[in-house]
């Protein structure tokens, strides 16, 4: 194995700065050869939905803040904010697992 020498830092909220050896970061541990080639046959469902999921919540998010001085929002109940992202998005998600190309071929060995 390598010698990592990269180092991630870290600032706290009182300016102090940690180092973190690289292979420390969880992105590093995501993006290992053994963990990759277990992921690969259903990557591309994985992918669409963490990003669909993750765009979804960065909606409601948005909303939620900021759905008072919306002008069309600002009249709807503060439960809508939550529910309408869902409504639109968990359906759009699902289409796209059932009907995107690389979902749908059959995985190779």
């Amino acid at each position: 194995a390598k010698l990592q020498i990269f180092h991630m830092t870290l600032m706290s909220s009182a300016g102090r700065a940690y180092f973190l050896p690289h292979n420390w970061v969880p992105s590093r541990t995501l993006t290992s050869s053994a963990v990759m080639a277990r992921l690969r046959p259903r990557w591309a469902r994985l992918h669409i939905t963490g990003m669909g999921l993750s765009y979804v919540l960065m909606l409601i998010a948005f909303y939620v803040d900021n759905g008072k001085q919306l002008p069309l929002w600002k009249d709807l109940p503060h439960f809508t904010y939550w529910l309408l992202p869902l409504v639109v998005g968990i359906p759009l998600i699902v289409r796209a697992l059932l009907w995107h190309p690389l979902v749908r071929r059959p995985s190779s060995p």
